[in-house]
């Protein structure tokens, strides 16, 4: 059995403020249809990360991050290359998340040839509260950079009125 080609994977919670980017972000690219692209969100359990990506040749993992930097920053991770950083932790209430996921995957021999976390730096993670403005501000970025690792970025259609000079 070949490989199956792409999985992109938004980690997080919806319903918890800014733990909801990985989602978000993921249902933006599931509305573009790609071809050889399947999209999975919300992830709220990321321990189940591994059987997810098991058969493919490229994972994009978007989640919230809590390192400390500014919300709506965005960091990009290599994770076939390196673990995710000891700043750069998972939003997740598990117990697991994908830094656990990955360093076991990496024991075990089953870690993706290629996989990149895209993660968004959070400021709240309240039951029931919304995204912040800044990680609001950063889902069109991190969109970008999502496509932009399946090799397909695309510009948002314009969608209101160009007047000519």
């Amino acid at each position: 059995m070949s490989p199956r080609r792409t999985l992109v994977v938004g980690v997080g919670n919806p319903e918890r403020g800014d733990d909801g980017v990985g989602p978000r972000v993921a249902a933006e690219v599931a509305a573009r249809r790609l071809p050889g692209v399947a999209v999975v969100a919300p992830l709220l359990d990321p321990s189940r990360l591994a059987d997810l990506w098991d058969g493919y040749e490229r994972v994009v993992v978007i989640d919230a991050a809590w390192s400390g930097a500014a919300p709506g920053t965005m960091h990009r991770i290599d994770l076939a290359a390196c673990d995710v950083p000891a700043g750069v932790s998972s939003a997740s209430s598990h117990g697991w998340g994908v830094a656990e996921c990955v360093a076991l995957a990496r024991c075990l021999g089953t870690l993706p040839p290629r996989i990149v976390a895209i993660a968004v730096e959070g400021a709240g993670f309240d039951h029931g509260a919304g995204l912040d403005a800044a990680v609001e501000r950063a889902v069109p970025a991190a969109l970008a950079a999502v496509l932009a690792e399946l090799g397909t970025f695309s510009e948002p259609r314009f969608r209101g009125r160009l007047d000519k000079p």
